[in-house]
């Protein structure tokens, strides 16, 4: 664990959904963020592009919408084709780590608001 990630599960945050989660309740902005999952037996290993509470991506079958690009790494080729997709679809270039956070990527803004409320007393948020 690093201090940022022990400080948001202080929070409530323990992991990268719940912290897009709480993002966007406490500013009404539903960015784009992406994930690396290792895949198991039945699931890929790569980078997914989510955004809260909405379909991701509208031509996609399954149910969640998640947008996959199957890799093999936390910093490959996924990665990459990630962030190349999220800038075509929703028009964002810039994106920021957070440490503890392996191979997730978020916009500028939800990273500085995270560490914002990390530096904050749980229950003293608002």
């Amino acid at each position: 664990m690093t201090k940022l990630t022990d400080a948001l599960r202080e929070h409530g945050v323990h992991n990268v959904h719940l912290l897009a989660r709480e993002y966007t309740k406490a500013t009404g902005e539903r960015p784009p963020y992406i994930t690396y999952r290792r895949g198991g037996v039945w699931d890929p290993t790569g980078h997914t592009v989510n955004r809260v509470w909405l379909k991701k991506d509208p031509e996609d079958v399954r149910e969640s919408g998640t947008k996959l690009f199957p890799g093999h790494t936390a910093k490959g080729t996924s990665a990459d084709a990630a962030k190349a997709w999220a800038a075509e679809k929703y028009g964002v270039t810039e994106w920021v780590t957070l440490p503890g956070f392996l191979g997730d990527f978020f916009t500028p803004e939800m990273a500085a608001w995270a560490k914002n409320l990390a530096k904050t007393t749980p229950g003293q948020e608002k």
